[in-house]
């Protein structure tokens, strides 16, 4: 039986199914969570939004006091590894227009929220259009981990679709800036 809301939200049986960058992270025991969404902009635009969460969560950022840009920031294309998306997350992978892999940051982010892997991916669906799968893995034992476990999935869900839904969104209406 395939897992449904909260543990996936918009992800086919397929993509549940797919290997995942952040796959190679983790291998403990931990519960998937899959979210995804078609958008309809070439995975170049797509991506190139993958990395505005360089600058802002594109989610409920102003509960973090972060700002959301509307448009692309220049310079938020460059990547290295190391880099910090989010606050919260340092880059441990990417391949250009496919994917961008995440982990959480730092002994206090694991202390709160356990190990923790996050692969954006894109795909190309031809003709202008793309899918956008998030895969997020995570070995419990932070102290959120523990105390919130019943509700992180939840809360997950209703960030990542709020992310989600801000970067088709952006994509969709914007042409690609060189300023990678």
């Amino acid at each position: 039986m395939t897992p449904r809301i909260p543990h996936v939200w918009g992800a086919t049986a397929e993509e549940i199914h797919a290997h995942y960058p952040c796959d190679a992270h983790l291998r403990g025991r931990y519960q998937p969570l899959f979210r995804a969404v078609t958008v309809r902009a070439e995975p170049a635009v797509l991506f190139r939004w993958l990395c505005q969460l360089k600058v802002s969560s594109y989610s409920f950022a102003f509960l973090f006091g972060m700002p959301t840009p509307k448009t692309l920031t220049p310079g938020a294309g460059r990547l290295e590894p190391g880099q910090r998306f989010m606050d919260l997350f340092d880059l441990v992978g990417y391949d250009r227009n496919r994917h961008l892999t995440l982990a959480v940051a730092g002994s206090g982010g694991k202390a709160l929220y356990g190990d923790l892997v996050v692969s954006y991916v894109v795909r190309d669906l031809g003709q202008g259009s793309s899918r956008l799968v998030v895969k997020t893995v995570h070995e419990p034992g932070g102290v959120l981990q523990k105390a919130l476990r019943p509700f992180l999935t939840w809360g997950d869900l209703f960030m990542m679709r709020r992310q989600l839904r801000n970067l088709k969104r952006f994509a969709e209406r914007g042409q690609l800036r060189q300023d990678r």
